[in-house]
């Protein structure tokens, strides 16, 4: 009955970061435009002689390169942060996870030999297997400490444990490589059996499970000598972003958790709902997929990358609208250029080139800034991960195409409007 609060921020000082970003985002829209028309005279406006100096060239470049450098990290971030969930969600975890629905369904009545509402759901032509277990993947795994053969030292290994039942292997898939599996209604097995995964086996030093004991201790501190019985593949049932730990089973018929594979998901799920509300009248049936439970794990990244696509958005919008600014006074400033151009032959296309090169190297330079600081960062942030993806090549390349399409667009309108105009007005422009 606990409230679990997910916070989808790591670090506290995320969004004040986020919040100091959108800051100076917009100081830097505004600042240069307010600098430029200040530092003119009175005298020379009202003449209309608006010329802009070096100086004045110098900034506006510097200031549209900051804000495409931080649009460009921004998009970078997120592709990254995207790979990076989509590598952990196709990475093999020892177990098939598809096509399983999970119904809690707790019942006091469970015995090694009878369970009534999985019987029944077995009856089911559309489902495949299905067993009950404790704990979900993704979450953070109980533990207990244990010494292999006997209590020789103080302190034994903590290793993690889950508690599932004989069709827990089977209904997910599970490798044995050595020994055998639990046997239902054994009472020797849900009482001093284990199944241990490669890394515990490899902990102990044993070159064989066969006869082999371990001490279970658990929180409790009461000791128990469990048989080791078999051999499974390493799973990655708990948290993804940690590596694979040393791992036992214990055979438990009544846990509160029915895994079910099916061929149909949606329509068996239906059946499923019928024979519960048949069972338990006065429940609330609830469900949900193996899927959902192991990806439920990565909900903080999911916001995380959300909110950095939002501000990445918020970028690129306020880096465009200073953009298309800036695209209106150099245009305006080179309308007798346009004009002499178009007299001597130019074309619009090479016009429109010749306006917009400048723009599209500016860029160019931004995503030179953008990515090292990027990969700095996004390396920095990977490795809260032990399965880490590598930040490819053709990400870098989107987000600088993405950037650069954007202020492309953002500049061809006021280049071919220019281009298109009547060289004769351009030419009479003072």
């Amino acid at each position: 009955n606990k409230q679990l609060d997910f916070n989808m921020f790591q670090s506290v000082i995320f969004l004040p970061g986020l919040l100091l970003v959108s800051i100076i985002i917009g100081l830097l829209s505004g600042i240069y435009p307010s600098l430029v028309i200040s530092s003119y005279k009175p005298v020379n406006t009202l003449k209309g002689e608006l010329k802009s100096g070096k100086k004045g060239t110098f900034l506006r470049r510097v200031f549209v390169v900051i804000q495409f450098s931080i649009s460009i990290s921004l998009i970078l971030g997120v592709l990254i942060v995207i790979s990076q969930l989509n590598y952990l969600e196709q990475r093999d975890f020892g177990y098939s996870k598809e096509n399983i629905v999970v119904v809690p369904s707790f019942d006091e009545n469970i015995t090694l030999q009878s369970d009534l509402f999985k019987e029944r759901v077995l009856d089911i032509p559309a489902v495949n297997s299905a067993s009950r277990s404790r704990q979900m993947p993704g979450r953070t795994l109980p533990t207990a400490e244990v010494f292999f053969g006997h209590r020789n030292e103080e302190h034994g290994e903590m290793i993690d444990e889950i508690f599932v039942d004989e069709d827990f292997v089977n209904t997910l898939n599970i490798e044995i490589i050595a020994g055998r599996n639990f046997i239902k209604g054994s009472v020797s097995d849900s009482m001093n059996s284990v199944l241990m995964n490669e890394t515990a086996f490899k902990m102990s030093g044993w070159e064989t499970h066969e006869g082999k004991q371990l001490v279970h201790v658990p929180a409790d501190g009461s000791d128990a000598m469990l048989n080791v019985i078999g051999v499974i593949k390493d799973i990655h049932f708990g948290d993804a972003k940690q590596t694979i730990e040393p791992m036992i089973m214990h055979y438990i018929p009544g846990n509160a958790l029915l895994l079910i594979r099916a061929d149909n998901i949606e329509e068996t799920t239906v059946q499923i709902e019928a024979l519960y509300s048949e069972i338990w009248p006065d429940r609330d049936f609830n469900s949900f997929t193996f899927d959902e439970a192991f990806n439920f794990q990565f909900f903080n990244e999911r916001n995380f990358a959300g909110k950095i696509a939002t501000f990445a958005g918020l970028a690129i919008f306020i880096a465009c609208l200073g953009l298309f600014g800036l695209v209106t006074f150099i245009t305006e400033q080179r309308t007798k250029e346009i004009g002499i151009r178009k007299v001597l032959g130019s074309s619009v296309s090479s016009i429109v080139f010749i306006l917009t090169k400048d723009f599209a190297k500016w860029v160019l330079i931004s995503n030179l800034i953008a990515w090292p600081i990027t990969y700095y960062a996004m390396n920095r942030w990977l490795q809260n991960f032990a399965y880490q993806t590598t930040m490819k090549p053709i990400l870098f390349i989107i987000s600088g195409s993405v950037a650069l399409i954007i202020a492309l667009v953002t500049v061809s309108f006021h280049s071919i409007k220019a281009a298109n105009a009547n060289p004769v007005k351009s030419l009479k422009c003072e």
